[in-house]
C-alpha cells in the first residue's frame, strides 16, 4: 500500500504546479473500511484520457511511462478492492480513492 499512495502522491504532483494536494483517510464503521483519498487542485484528468486512466502506459506527459496508476489499480485489487479516480467536482483538479479492509491490531503480525 505504501507503493500506491506514494504513487498517487507523486502523480498529483506531476499535475499540481500551483495549488494543493491533500492526502486523507475516512474510516467506515459500518462497512468496517477504510478510504483513502488523494486530491489535488492542479489540472483535471483530461477527457480522452479518463477512461483509459488505468490501461498500461498511458500518460499526457512528456516523461513518464504511464505505468504508475496500472500497476496501483493492480496492487487494489489484488486485495479485493477497487480504485476509482475523477476530476473534482468543483472544476479543480482531480481525486483518486480507494476503500481497504480494516484490521484488527491483534491480526497484524508481529514485527521483528
Amino acid at each position: 500500500m505504501i507503493e500506491v499512495i506514494a504513487n498517487l502522491i507523486t502523480n498529483a504532483i506531476k499535475f499540481t504546479k500551483e495549488g494543493t494536494i491533500t492526502v486523507a483517510s475516512k474510516v467506515g464503521r459500518e462497512d468496517n473500511m477504510v478510504q483513502v483519498t488523494v486530491s489535488d487542485t492542479g489540472t483535471r484528468i483530461d477527457p480522452e484520457v479518463m477512461p483509459k486512466i488505468f490501461d498500461k502506459f498511458v500518460t499526457k506527459l512528456d516523461s513518464g511511462t504511464g505505468i504508475g496508476l496500472y500497476i496501483s489499480k493492480k496492487i487494489v485489487e489484488v486485495h479485493g478492492r477497487v480504485m476509482q479516480a475523477a476530476n473534482r467536482q468543483d472544476c479543480r483538479g482531480a481525486i483518486v480513492s480507494f476503500k481497504l479492509p480494516l484490521t484488527k491490531t491483534s491480526e497484524l503480525p508481529e514485527s521483528k
